[in-house]
């Protein structure tokens, strides 16, 4: 069977506990897509629609034309990827043994493993949080790990759920530098966030066309365009029930958001 513009991960009318209704969406091998919404609109809970962790009530989600329950556990890692938005580790355990966990798909000794982890912490220049148990990680520090983590899954889908919340401005804008520097490298991304205008930051001009832009609320998927479209500002200030417009700040084009009857 031709392969020939097959998606790598689509969603076919999918509905899961009337938090998700009649969602369909395509999302293509080496794209950038961006969900976007107000909160409890259903965007997280989409994206755990999309990687299989939510049984579904109607509809199918399929992994290269293949339903993804019926994907063995490795072979789905193998394409997908989720960072959620609120990671929690209670226990003290080694920054080393948690990322040993997204090798798990691989059938390799655990010296292996750990070469491989020495060597991601190495080319991050974290390998001074080798040492330390997550507990004692930052946010940011938080947040570096766990994408260091799906570079160790060699995964080929990126599903990342507000991956710039809670960090204070400089991480967020490394973050997402990482995250698109990842795409232009092949991996195929998918996130959810609130701040699109860091993207408009670090987005070179002539991708902007490229990325999918994809608006929610009350759980349906609302609009899909791209991120050059000129109306995108209209599009985003309907969902926020605000008026959007572009403005220029230096050299980067932003959108300002403002009540309707200002």
């Amino acid at each position: 069977m031709s392969t020939v513009n097959v998606p790598l991960l689509e969603a076919d009318k999918i509905s899961w506990k009337g938090v998700i209704q009649n969602c369909s969406l395509s999302i293509q091998p080496h794209s950038f897509t961006v969900i976007v919404g107000c909160n409890g609109s259903g965007k997280s809970s989409l994206l755990r629609c999309l990687c299989g962790w939510y049984p579904l009530d109607t509809g199918e989600v399929r992994v290269k034309n293949t339903p993804i329950f019926k994907l063995p556990t490795k072979t789905r890692a193998s394409f997908l990827g989720l960072l959620p938005q609120r990671i929690s580790v209670s226990e003290n355990v080694p920054i080393v043994e948690w990322l040993s966990h997204f090798r798990f798909r691989f059938d390799e000794p655990k010296s292996l493993t750990n070469q491989r982890i020495a060597a991601a912490l190495k080319e991050t220049h974290l390998e001074r949080l080798s040492t330390r148990t997550w507990p004692q990680l930052s946010g940011g520090e938080a947040q570096r790990m766990a994408l260091l983590g799906l570079r160790l899954q060699d995964t080929e889908c990126w599903l990342l759920d507000e991956p710039g919340n809670h960090l204070d401005p400089s991480v967020a804008h490394e973050l997402y530098q990482s995250l698109i520097t990842e795409w232009q490298n092949g991996t195929t991304i998918v996130v959810v966030t609130h701040n699109i205008n860091v993207l408009f930051q670090h987005l070179p001009t002539e991708l902007m066309s490229t990325v999918q832009v994809v608006g929610m609320s009350d759980g349906t998927i609302q609009w899909s365009t791209s991120m050059d479209d000129q109306h995108l500002p209209t599009y985003l200030g309907g969902l926020y029930g605000l008026k959007g417009q572009y403005v220029n700040v230096g050299t980067t084009k932003q959108i300002f958001y403002m009540a309707k009857d200002s």
